[in-house]
């Protein structure tokens, strides 16, 4: 037979001996009986097989971490010799917080997925059934992040979800604590947030600008996540607009930019018209939107335009090249050529001008005129350069002509701004009429005073005389050489948006340029 003995209730936590004494039938005690001792439940048993002493006495110990009945039984030789019922029970009801479920990598401003849990558990990590309500924060924050969501939930059965938390700051290492009254708090992995794109920011904001400059500095807008922070890998397509239009402007240059690094750059921007407060609109596709810092457009201010003719002819030669006189323009000046060519069965299409000192020519604007098939077409080109050759012009149509005429002009004091002239061209217009005494391709209101009016005119042959417009100052009048004088002619007159000139009635063409004045 045998006795077992310990201590009960245990406390979870803590253990017990456990005392075996064995005897034969007569009651004496049993040396060197080796007992083996066993317990239900989930709790312990150390020291579990031991053989007895001379007084036929053994001991085990008893670890106890899970509350409930336990019965603690020795057996010896596949006998079992006694049992002893045990409680074990826990020393209190909440102990510790654990994150059961951990925060993950997450893109900002994105709910963390899945949910994360934090549980309430004893000691040794067994889930204790409460109610009590948990509170998450951030522990590290490396990006100065802010968490969002709901922060403080009551416990379900011991377990309290956080379903829709998120951090609006990329980072890499951020910690979230668990804390709940008198409970030992709790530290999350360490998990990242990612950027993405969320927003739009004015990096660089519109300044102040005089009417019809190129707004300097270049204005940028960055894509940011929703903690402002730049994402350098966006590269979504950024549109500006006005926000508030507070003059009625026009808003000119390239208005929709590819972010490059996270920041889309609008460098040649300008608006037309003098007014205080405007406001620009960035915008892009799924992201929010923002608008600028309140600026205003200035009047300009601008110095005085004056002409020089260079040179101008014409040649009735049935021919697709034709050469001028020699030109040496003025550093910095802006200089045109007006150019009239003729078919027979339609009109050509723009020449090329090379030559005259200038590394290329650019058209400034065009149109083609005389009958439902038009046989004439009158072209404006424009160069500029800080240091001009000299030369000839050469002019080459792709086709052959019947004539060409031509009249070269020199701009001083105008926009240097852009390149081969470009700032010194505001705004154009054209017109045609058959059988018309007059044309007017107006002009809308000019940036500045200051800005000079050029028209050019291209009237069907046999006009003997062009007259200018009033107010305008006749520059060249060249015939075909055919017939007649009175093909084409250019006229030019300060802030004067109707360019217009009569004749005789004809069939008839008309541009109209304003010439930007500089400082």
């Amino acid at each position: 037979n045998s006795t077992v003995t310990a201590a009960t209730p245990i406390s979870a936590g803590g253990s017990s001996t456990i005392d075996v004494t064995v005897k034969d039938g007569s009651n004496n005690p049993m040396s060197g009986v080796t007992v083996t001792l066993s317990a239900t439940g989930s709790n312990t048993i150390t020291q579990p097989s031991a053989a007895t002493d001379a007084l036929g006495h053994t001991s085990g110990s008893l670890s106890a971490t899970v509350a409930g009945s336990n019965t603690i039984t020795a057996v010896a030789g596949g006998v079992t010799l006694s049992s002893h019922p045990v409680v074990v029970v826990n020393p209190g009801p909440q102990t510790k917080l654990v994150f059961f479920v951990q925060p993950s990598t997450t893109a900002s401003g994105a709910t963390i997925t899945p949910a994360v849990q934090v549980q309430i558990q004893d000691a040794f990590g067994n889930l204790v059934n409460s109610t009590d309500n948990v509170t998450v924060a951030i522990g590290t924050n490396p990006s100065s992040g802010t968490l969002s969501g709901t922060k403080t939930v009551a416990a379900v059965g011991g377990v309290a979800s956080f379903g829709d938390l998120s951090i609006n700051n990329a980072g890499t290492g951020y910690t979230l604590t668990a804390s709940s009254g008198v409970l030992t708090g709790a530290t999350s992995n360490a998990f990242n947030i990612s950027a993405s794109p969320a927003q739009l920011g004015f990096f660089t904001q519109p300044a102040n600008t005089a009417a019809g400059a190129t707004i300097t500095p270049a204005v940028q807008v960055e894509i940011q996540d929703n903690g402002g922070s730049r994402v350098t890998t966006a590269t979504n397509t950024v549109t500006l607009a006005f926000g508030n239009n507070a003059g009625g402007g026009t808003l000119s240059g390239t208005l929709s930019v590819a972010a490059i690094n996270g920041v889309a750059t609008f460098g040649n921007l300008s608006i037309n018209t003098v007014a205080t407060g405007y406001t620009l609109q960035a915008s892009a596709t799924g992201l929010t939107g923002v608008a600028s810092n309140a600026f205003d457009i200035t009047t300009p201010v601008s110095g005085s335009i004056t002409h020089s003719l260079l040179t101008s002819g014409h040649d009735p030669t049935n021919t697709s090249t034709f050469t001028t006189a020699s030109i040496a323009p003025a550093a910095n000046a802006l200089v045109t050529i007006a150019v009239l060519t003729h078919q027979a069965s339609a009109a050509a299409p723009d020449p090329t001008l090379t030559g005259g000192g200038m590394t290329s020519w650019q058209v400034v604007a065009s149109v083609a005129y005389d009958g439902a098939t038009p046989l004439d077409r009158l072209t404006i080109f424009r160069g500029m350069s800080a240091a001009p050759g000299s030369g000839p012009i050469t002019i080459q149509t792709s086709v052959t002509v019947s004539n060409c005429q031509w009249v070269v002009s020199q701009w001083s004091g105008v926009n240097q701004s852009g390149t081969n002239g470009s700032g010194a061209i505001a705004q154009t217009n054209s017109a045609t009429g058959a059988a018309v005494t007059t044309l007017t391709p107006t002009l809308a209101a000019f940036v500045s005073a200051n800005d000079a009016a050029y028209g050019v005119f291209g009237v069907a042959s046999a006009t003997s005389v062009v007259t200018a417009g009033s107010g305008f100052t006749t520059i060249d009048q060249q015939p075909s050489g055919e017939s007649t004088v009175g093909d084409l002619f250019a006229e030019w007159a300060v802030n004067k948006p109707a360019v217009t000139a009569t004749w005789p009635s004809k069939n008839a063409g008309g541009l109209a340029v304003e010439i930007k004045a500089g400082p």
